[in-house]
């Protein structure tokens, strides 16, 4: 908005809109101010190669419980609105009326909570048994500063106290008043503060809400301060160590889990005539035994080939619960696609979904995305699909319903993947309709036109596994789940691409991606 608009449309603007939550709060001179420090202090300092973005919501909560935990305070009584999607993952480049007054809900939540636990504790805060000024205003320029992520401004330390001190003479009254503060200030909820002119904190963050999820330690804030982190060598020991670190190896989970939307697991809703006693019990256990193997298979070198290939068995729990569907459960299972709870979050609520499957490979595997046809009516031929006419089979069924020309254009495609899925049903039970299926998959900049055959998911995984494609696509999900750094020029995509192809580590992925950051500029 900034970039578009002169002062004199801005002011405006702003008298009529803000504060969202009361609108009528930021008169004429209140306006002018206001864009005048926008145009004057803020928007000069901004990298214009790089979007102002806030924190994700997985960041946000992260970094609150980094920032509380310790005192006992958790996010469980926090609540913010859905992330938009862009690429395939949440990004923080939405700020809506209704977020801003969840962060005004969740500043007071926490401040009261912590002005509750340090009165009944003042020793929490290193308060010797009572609060008062000298200990409290020390405690909340560390906690702002943990908070802000990079040193404070006298101009912020004078903003702090001025409204620690509306509390008067009661020291309990003006923590909580200033711990809201913290919790709504842009420096807590913004990755990029305009702050910090050299850039040297601002890199501290970029990587470790990538490689971590959460605020940088001690350690990269360390190296920010000095400016040593801006050298490729420094960077690259940072990058090593926090990959080898446990928060390193669970943000692959985290990504591998967003890039095949597991968490879709926990809200399966089955026909209760088709699979009666289906519940939310057996939801839970399939998502821990897809996340279970996850961890298992980023754990290993070649995490990436061991995703789509590791042999696992099902936990005892999910088989007990399946077996009640069919005593045949196949405890034994090959990679990742042939998870129960994957399958069935891939089908219908009675029966498998061909069609579902196929899509999903072709667009999140092979980064091949498809649109129905204009004309089509999606309600109507899921209604079909699930209605078993004329006791045609499910493949039947499928070629049925996209025999037409304009529905083949998509579907000569996504019909023989889906069918890769065929010895397995709605609910990831072992069936024997698989046959040999064969598709071609489209030539890429990197790779030329293969054809595929394979006869069964197992088969299909393998088939995938040696494809440049499947690689390549995958290169482009972790770049658009690293949403919060600039996007690396196409020469760089490209190197991600090709040494993450040679070495099928998610791990040398993301260092790949992180590496971006100091050796060369990114674009927006």
């Amino acid at each position: 908005f900034v970039k578009y608009t002169g002062p004199g449309s801005m002011e405006p603007y702003i008298a009529t809109t803000m504060p969202l939550t009361d609108p009528s709060m930021c008169g004429q001179a209140c306006a002018q101010k206001v864009t005048e420090y926008i145009f004057d202090v803020l928007y000069p300092q901004i990298p214009q190669t790089f979007a102002m973005q806030r924190l994700k919501n997985q960041h946000y909560f992260k970094t609150v419980n980094f920032l509380l935990a310790e005192f006992g305070i958790g996010i469980s009584g926090l609540s913010l609105p859905s992330d938009p999607i862009e690429k395939g993952f949440p990004a923080g480049t939405e700020l809506s009326a209704s977020r801003v007054s969840a962060y005004s809900a969740n500043a007071n939540v926490l401040a009261v909570e912590l002005v509750d636990k340090v009165s009944a504790d003042p020793n929490l805060i290193r308060c010797a048994n009572t609060l008062n000024e000298q200990c409290v205003k020390r405690f909340y320029l560390e906690l702002a500063e943990k908070a802000y992520r990079r040193p404070l401004t006298q101009d912020q330390i004078q903003r702090l106290n001025t409204v620690y001190s509306a509390g008067g003479a009661n020291a309990a009254e003006g923590l909580g008043y200033v711990t809201g503060f913290i919790f709504q200030s842009p420096a807590f909820l913004f990755y990029l503060a305009p702050t910090d002119e050299s850039g040297n904190y601002t890199l501290a963050n970029q990587l470790s809400f990538l490689i971590w999820n959460e605020p940088p330690d001690s350690q990269l804030l360390e190296a920010a301060s000095t400016g040593a982190l801006k050298q490729p060598a420094v960077f690259e020991q940072h990058v090593d160590r926090m990959l080898a670190n446990a928060k390193g190896q669970q943000a692959m989970v985290d990504f591998v889990t967003e890039w095949m939307r597991l968490n879709n697991i926990a809200r399966l809703s089955k026909d209760t005539q088709k699979y009666p006693n289906f519940n939310a019990q057996i939801n839970q256990q399939m998502l821990a035994d897809a996340t279970a193997f996850v961890e298992n298979a980023m754990a290993q070198t070649a995490s990436f080939n061991a995703l789509f290939s590791a042999d696992y068995q099902l936990s005892n729990t999910l088989v007990s619960q399946l077996s009640v569907f069919n005593g045949n459960v196949k405890q034994d299972r090959q990679g990742l696609l042939s998870q129960p709870g994957l399958l069935a979050w891939l089908a219908g609520p009675a029966k498998r979904s061909a069609i579902k499957r196929g899509t999903f490979v072709l667009d999140s595997l092979l980064c091949e995305k498809m649109a129905p046809p204009a004309d089509l009516n999606l309600n109507e031929a899921k209604e079909e699909l699930e209605d078993d006419i004329s006791n045609l089979s499910h493949r039947a069924q499928v070629v049925n319903l996209t025999k037409a020309d304009n529905c083949m254009v998509c579907h000569k495609r996504i019909n023989p993947l889906g069918f890769g899925f065929e010895n397995y049903d709605g609910i990831g039970l072992p069936i024997s309709d698989a046959i040999t299926e064969t598709v071609i998959i489209g030539a890429t900049e990197n790779a030329a036109q293969q054809a595929l055959m394979y006869q069964g998911t197992e088969a299909l995984q393998s088939a995938l596994l040696g494809t440049r494609q499947l690689s390549d696509c995958a290169s482009i999900k972790a770049l658009g789940y690293a949403n919060t750094i600039p996007y690396p020029p196409i020469a760089q995509v490209k190197t991600i691409q090709s040494e993450f192809h040679q070495a099928a580590s998610i791990a040398g992925l993301f260092k790949g991606i992180a590496m971006t950051l100091v050796n060369g500029s990114g674009e927006l």
